[in-house]
């Protein structure tokens, strides 16, 4: 089936007589079409009443877009019948209303497909909408690694500003509506892993902080401190932040925990993050350091800190053992003193 006969089957949409951008499609300038689409899409302010958002389907959300802002969409209805989703063309959004105030056309997809159990994939003259878990070619791959990047710099980086608003009377979605719109950033709560240890409806849970403001605090420590009150955690994927219990959490990354209290458990370590090309163990160290709030030092005896190895890449690793896997780049030993790791070229020191 065509592009187009699949287009008007699965979305009764046509194909826009005027293209959001004009597509080429020579095999040396494809991965440029669909980047000018993909920049067209986040510079376009999206135009649908989110009051009324939880009353739009897939399908007629998606044929308000391609008409306001004449663009393409394809919905992989098979990929999401492989996933035992039959209903998707006629699928809404859990959410009731959605503040859509200058929010980009990218950045409401990623917020309403997400309550939709969808994403979506640009390709040079459409937009393909897919299951979250879809298994992407190694093109797209390439693009996730490096928005994996993106987006872990933004959580180490940006603040959290959420004004006079108290986030423990909003429930958890919500905030992380309201997170995704203002850091352009995708969240993915994985509800069934809520079900399955019995904590149903966790998207209207609400935070259980004393703290009503943060101020200073970076989006991955509000990020932290929020969702262990709510005994959950934050994975970064691929295909965005992860929510998932802390449970889920600690099988998942291979992580000791500490009992809390009866049937509550806590990461006994920080996860760490960390892509790190051509630095130095002293640029690493600094950066672990001030993100992730732990104490390390490079002892006098330690030798290849100039050294710069190959490219660091680690994603949700318990803290000892990145630490680990980072000296072992740098010919070093680790050694532990109560919270404090010392990193040397002597075992022992």
């Amino acid at each position: 089936m065509s592009q187009m006969a699949w287009l008007v089957a699965v979305c009764g949409l046509a194909l826009a007589p005027t293209p959001l951008v004009a597509a080429d499609t020579k095999t040396g300038s494809k991965a440029h079409a669909a980047e000018a689409l993909r920049a067209a899409l986040q510079k376009q302010k999206v135009e649908i009443d989110g009051a009324k958002i939880g009353d739009l389907t897939l399908v007629d959300g998606l044929k308000q877009l391609s008409k306001q802002h004449t663009v393409s969409f394809v919905v992989l209805e098979e990929e999401f019948k492989a996933q035992k989703v039959t209903d998707i063309r006629d699928k809404k959004s859990f959410l009731k209303t959605l503040d859509t105030k200058d929010l980009s056309v990218a950045q409401f997809l990623n917020v309403w497909l997400t309550t939709l159990g969808a994403t979506y994939n640009v390709a040079p003259d459409y937009v393909e909408i897919v299951p979250v878990r879809r298994v992407n070619n190694e093109a797209a791959k390439t693009a996730e690694r490096n928005q994996t990047e993106k987006d872990l710099n933004t959580l180490l980086t940006q603040d959290v500003d959420l004004g006079d608003k108290n986030f423990n009377e909003v429930p958890i979605f919500e905030l992380l509506s309201l997170l995704s719109k203002q850091h352009d950033l995708s969240f993915v709560v994985r509800e069934e892993q809520f079900n399955e240890i019995g904590h149903p409806n966790f998207k209207e849970q609400k935070p259980k902080l004393i703290a009503t403001r943060f101020k200073g605090v970076t989006l991955y420590q509000f990020l932290t401190v929020v969702l262990d009150s709510m005994d959950a955690a934050f994975l970064v994927k691929q295909s965005g932040i992860e929510i998932v219990p802390v449970v889920f959490a600690a099988e998942v990354t291979k992580s000791a925990t500490t009992k809390i209290t009866e049937g509550r458990v806590r990461l006994s370590e920080p996860l760490v993050s960390i892509i790190a090309k051509d630095k130095s163990l002293n640029e690493v160290v600094t950066k672990l350091a001030k993100d992730f709030d732990l104490n390390i030092l490079v002892l006098p005896q330690a030798s290849n800190v100039d050294v710069k190895p190959s490219p660091i890449r680690l994603l949700n690793v318990p803290a000892d053992k990145a630490i680990e896997a980072i000296a072992l780049q740098y010919g070093l030993q680790v050694t532990r003193k109560g919270t404090t790791f010392l990193l040397t070229s002597e075992v022992g020191n």
